[in-house]
C-alpha cells in the first residue's frame, strides 16, 4: 500500500487514475477545490483536503506521503482561447507546481516520487519525430508546458524522483473530446447517407 496525494482528482483523467488507486488498495489523499464532489466521486478516499495552492493550509498532509500525482490545471479546451483563458491556462500549471514544490521543501518527511501532468504540446507542431529529449516548440502550449516542467524539475533538488507525463488528446466514448469528434463524425455521415 501506497500513501499518494492526487491533486486535479476529479478531472477527466484524475478520476480514472484515483479509482485505480483506491481499487488497488492505496490510501488516496484527494487534493480538490471542491471536498463535496470528491467525497461524492471517490467515497473510499483516505482523505479530503481542500486545497487552495496560493494558501499553506495543506502543506502538512504531503508530509509522510510516497508520491504526489500533480494533475491540477485549468482546462484547455473548455473555453475560447482569449488572454484571459490562456493567462488561466499557464497560472493554473505554474502557481499550483510551484505551491507543491515550496511545500515539499518544507517537509520533513518528503515524498520519494513527484509525478506531473504534462502534455505534448511541449513539441509545438512539429512534423519530425519527437522523443523525450527533443526541443521544445516555440507556439502558446509549447511555451506552457515547458514553463510548467521547469517548475517541477525544481523538486528535483530534495532527491525527489521527478516524472513529467506528457498526454496527447485523451480518449473515452464517454465524455471529453471524443464525444464532440463523434458527434461532428455522425453528422457527417448523415450528411454523405443522404447524398
Amino acid at each position: 500500500m501506497k500513501k499518494i496525494i492526487v491533486t486535479g482528482a476529479t478531472g477527466f483523467i484524475g478520476k480514472k487514475i484515483v479509482n485505480n488507486l483506491i481499487q488497488r488498495g492505496d490510501e488516496v489523499t484527494v487534493f480538490t477545490r471542491s471536498v463535496e464532489k470528491a467525497k461524492k466521486q471517490f467515497p473510499r478516499a483516505h482523505d479530503y483536503v481542500k486545497w487552495d495552492y496560493s494558501s499553506s493550509n495543506w502543506f502538512s498532509k504531503l508530509n509522510g506521503k510516497d508520491a504526489v500525482i500533480h494533475l491540477a490545471g485549468e482546462n484547455v479546451m473548455s473555453k475560447r482561447w482569449s488572454d484571459e483563458h490562456k493567462k488561466n491556462i499557464l497560472t493554473s500549471r505554474i502557481d499550483s507546481t510551484r505551491a507543491l514544490v515550496n511545500a515539499i521543501e518544507q517537509l520533513p518527511l518528503k515524498p520519494k516520487t513527484f509525478i506531473s501532468a504534462s502534455a505534448v504540446g511541449y513539441y509545438g507542431n512539429s512534423e519530425q519525430p519527437v522523443d523525450e529529449y527533443s526541443n521544445h516548440g516555440d507556439d502558446f502550449l509549447a511555451r506552457v508546458v515547458s514553463a510548467w516542467e521547469d517548475e517541477s524539475k525544481k523538486v528535483e533538488q530534495y532527491k525527489i524522483r521527478r516524472i513529467n507525463i506528457r498526454t496527447g488528446i485523451v480518449l473515452d466514448r464517454n465524455e471529453g473530446a471524443l464525444t464532440r469528434m463523434i458527434t461532428q463524425f455522425n453528422f457527417y455521415l448523415r450528411l454523405i447517407m443522404k447524398t
